[in-house]
């Protein structure tokens, strides 16, 4: 949803010649609509979700509506995530959560450091119109838009939302989908069994 959205609203608004395409671009080039339509044929009562998960048809559905609802792309930000999951109230030591914060503290100084060379102030970037007309599409192109904290849009914010976004490609993209798909019965292209001489699983 956020990575679709990221590669239709930066390619419809911002200019070939504009500095934060270059930033962006590696994070989704190549992205195709096509979760849409995958989904849409795997619902079918003879597809793998159904034939695999242990939710019936009605229930698959259900989960799906529901989830797009919930959607936030704040949910997505490692650090906001400590803060309202409670994580770090518990005082619960988790090393897995320290690496996510440690990537997106990565992303983040990256936004900045990058911003700081195009960008001498806030008001340069509230001047640039590109940037505010992609804002205002991806803010309309994600389930409950854009998070409160990117207005007003000040560069640390800007920096903020590139890292999130990011964030969303690189790690998130791993963690809760292609992962996930090691679980399906593609034993041709996800092997249970490795052999010696190196053929593949056999497609049937």
């Amino acid at each position: 949803t956020f990575g679709s959205a990221l590669a239709i609203t930066v390619l419809n608004t911002l200019p070939a010649d504009h500095p934060l395409l270059p930033l962006l671009w590696p994070h989704f080039y190549g992205t195709q609509y096509s979760n849409e339509m995958a989904t849409l044929s795997q619902l079918d009562p003879a597809g793998d979700f159904a034939q695999v998960y242990s939710f019936t048809l009605e229930g698959l559905y259900n989960a799906f509506e529901g989830t797009r609802r919930q959607l936030r792309l704040s949910d997505y930000d490692p650090i906001e995530y400590l803060e309202t999951s409670g994580l770090r109230a518990s005082g619960v030591g988790s090393p897995s959560a320290s690496d996510l914060g440690a990537l997106y503290a990565l992303f983040e100084e990256h936004g900045r450091n990058y911003l700081g060379i195009y960008y001498a102030s806030d008001a340069d970037l509230a001047n640039d119109e590109a940037v505010a007309r992609w804002l205002e599409s991806l803010d309309k192109a994600i389930p409950n838009g854009l998070p409160a904290w990117t207005k007003p849009l000040t560069l640390a914010a800007l920096a903020r939302l590139i890292a999130v976004l990011i964030y969303v490609v690189v790690v998130e993209h791993e963690l809760r989908g292609t992962l996930l798909w090691n679980y399906q019965l593609w034993t041709h292209v996800h092997p249970v069994r490795v052999y010696r001489d190196g053929r593949r699983e056999p497609v049937d």
